[in-house]
């Protein structure tokens, strides 16, 4: 008998062990919580993503067409080699089948970045580093500066990661406030989730603090949970829930 229910708890424990590794093998879909590059799929990071926090996603030059699908395929760019229309990332866009280079449909005239077809109908619409004779001609929070559109003071460009990872957000406005970056929620800079320090203000929990530092509830606390240490240079510590994983099929 002692023999029997010997080899029953090996077997219960091999058993739990194959349904273990075989949940953290499968690790984050796209747009999940992730904390490393190894837990998304095949041509994705774990990046933060403004107040997402950190999320696989889609490298530069991969986009996810299907939003209902964890998988990213190569995108191509007005200009840039394609296989089939599908793979053309502007909106107004054609896979020329003779050239495989994606182009603007007739009508339409490619962005200088090639992220974009601008509609001919509207009229000139000078991109940032086009030539302009008027602030009119420019985007929103651009102006026209020695001739040509620019971001206004206080406003930047959106970088090509950016780009990528936001589109199509960034084609309404060629300018934006530096505080619109993928690593920014609600201008608090969203930090790494291996680091023991974050101040990021949403989907967030407080972590178990050490049974020698004095935690007390923060009277000026703006967000429920958000703890302080009497330790010097003590910061209020936060870790990002727990991410679902699911077993591979």
């Amino acid at each position: 008998m002692a023999g029997l229910r010997a080899k029953n708890v090996l077997l219960f424990v091999v058993v739990f062990s194959v349904i273990l590794c075989s949940t953290w093998v499968s690790g984050s879909e796209l747009r999940e919580t992730c904390y490393n590059t190894g837990e998304c799929p095949a041509h994705s990071v774990c990046k933060a993503h403004s107040c997402e926090m950190f999320i696989c996603q889609c490298e530069v030059g991969y986009f996810q067409f299907n939003s209902h699908s964890s998988v990213c395929s190569k995108a191509s760019l007005v200009g840039e080699k394609c296989s089939a229309n599908e793979t053309c990332l502007p909106i107004n866009t054609v896979c020329n089948s003779t050239s495989g280079v994606c182009e603007c449909k007739t009508g339409f005239t490619p962005s200088r970045d090639g992220f974009k077809c601008k509609d001919d109908s509207i009229g000139k619409q000078p991109d940032l580093g086009d030539s302009c004779t008027s602030g009119l001609q420019c985007d929103f929070f651009s102006m026209c500066q020695n001739g040509t559109c620019q971001c206004r003071s206080g406003f930047t460009m959106w970088t090509l990661e950016e780009k990528w990872l936001l589109y199509p957000r960034p084609n309404f406005l060629s300018c934006k406030t530096p505080d619109l970056a993928l690593d920014m929620c609600n201008g608090v800079k969203v930090s790494s989730p291996q680091t023991p320090h974050h101040q990021t203000p949403t989907e967030l929990h407080p972590t178990t603090m050490p049974t020698d530092f004095n935690v007390t509830e923060s009277p000026n606390a703006t967000e429920p949970g958000t703890v302080e240490t009497q330790a010097p240079s003590a910061l209020p510590v936060f870790i990002p829930k727990t991410p679902t994983f699911h077993a591979q099929p």
